[in-house]
């Protein structure tokens, strides 16, 4: 499960403010008439915060001189801003068609067709944008993001890369590129793009939540949840890593630890109802192992050595879970079992939990077992 972010807002408030002052920095080339008397009037009511007066003025210009493209576009801009899309989308228009050249025309009306949904047409004037100047990197970002939910993942890429190639330290890029390469099942791109992310903003708990996933995804289940405990400690209350690591933890079967990370996960977020129907299919199974393994201890001796054995054949199968709680019963029954403390530590490695899995190792060595220490020292140099 990912989580995704935008930034469409951000850059068309950036990038239409940024047309007004473009318009003020070009405004001494044009003709001292009345049009551009208003124009600059305009300008000036924009500035001190003055929306009514700014489209006011606006109006009057491009009302004096209807082939003003700079006063279509800056009315534009202004009744985007006061929400009246229908007409901001006009005088975008109007704009595009008099001043076909101009790529600030093209991505303020692509932002508007999107706004409407019209995402086809959108895509095409943002397109006419960054074809006109190849380095402008808002409308390269949105185009990427356009294109992306359109399906179009591949050319969603190639914007996204051209981003990189002009700010490749663009920490919020690596991860959007690596959302991307992640949705076209191109897992080791995906994980190199996450990485370099975290590096650029070790503050950030997206990138190591998603890079967990695809972490998962490709059955490295340990090493996912080394990356949604770290999100979870930048991000303390991440509903999503929680429910990821959970997924995680049962994939390693530890079923236990997966049923507290879904309860967090709920906790966070309530309506997660996918937690809640993991959860609650956890907590069946949990019951019936738990009912299981009653029948097979009355049925069974108690000895240490039989819950030894139970243990190992459960490890081959892959039951982590059982295994860990049947070497712990041998441990209970002889404390000095040096056999079961070494087998759970390599169990508890299986997991994740190299700490704990040290500890026994090393308990091992001074047990006073010449055989079982030996096979400690090389499991403690094999797997540090």
């Amino acid at each position: 499960m990912q989580t995704r972010f935008s930034l469409p807002g951000l850059f068309l408030t950036a990038c239409l403010t940024g047309a007004l002052a473009g318009a003020v920095r070009g405004q001494d080339t044009l003709p001292p008439d009345a049009a551009t008397l208003k124009f600059q009037a305009g300008i000036t009511a924009y500035q001190a915060g003055q929306i009514d007066n700014a489209t006011a003025d606006f109006r009057d210009a491009v009302r004096l001189r209807p082939s003003f493209a700079k006063a279509h576009n800056a009315l534009g801009i202004v009744l985007q801003k006061q929400g009246q899309t229908e007409e901001s989308l006009k005088e975008f228009q109007q704009t595009v068609q008099l001043s076909p050249g101009n790529p600030d025309a093209h991505f303020n009306l692509g932002i508007a067709l999107s706004r409407q949904k019209r995402a086809a047409e959108a895509i095409t004037q943002l397109q006419a944008a960054v074809k006109i100047r190849p380095g402008f990197l808002p409308a390269h970002l949105i185009l990427g993001q356009m294109l992306d939910a359109s399906g179009k993942h591949v050319m969603a890429i190639a914007e996204y890369q051209e981003i990189l190639l002009l700010r490749p330290n663009y920490a919020a890029m690596h991860y959007i590129l690596a959302n991307a390469l992640d949705d076209i099942g191109n897992h080791d791109d995906a994980m190199l793009h996450y990485r370099t992310a975290i590096r650029l903003n070790p503050a950030n708990a997206d990138p190591h939540n998603a890079l967990g996933n695809v972490l998962d995804t490709v059955g490295k289940h340990a090493e996912a949840v080394t990356e949604y405990a770290e999100a979870l400690r930048l991000k303390p209350g991440f509903a999503l890593a929680h429910y990821n690591m959970a997924v995680a933890l049962d994939g390693l079967g530890r079923r236990d630890k997966a049923i507290a990370e879904f309860r967090a996960a709920l906790r966070s977020s309530p309506s997660l109802t996918i937690a809640r129907t993991y959860l609650n299919k956890d907590l069946a199974k949990q019951a019936k192992s738990k009912a299981a393994a009653i029948r097979v201890a009355a049925a069974a001796p108690v000895s240490p050595e039989a819950h030894f054995q139970r243990a190992n054949a459960l490890e081959a199968q892959g039951k982590h879970a059982l295994a860990i709680a049947e070497f712990h019963s041998a441990i209970h029954l002889r404390p000095a079992y040096a056999a079961a403390w070494s087998g759970l530590g390599v169990t508890l490695y299986l997991t994740g939990e190299k700490a704990e899995a040290h500890q026994n190792w090393f308990r091992v060595l001074k047990m006073g077992n010449p055989a079982e220490a030996k096979k400690a020292a090389v499991l403690l140099r094999k797997y540090p």
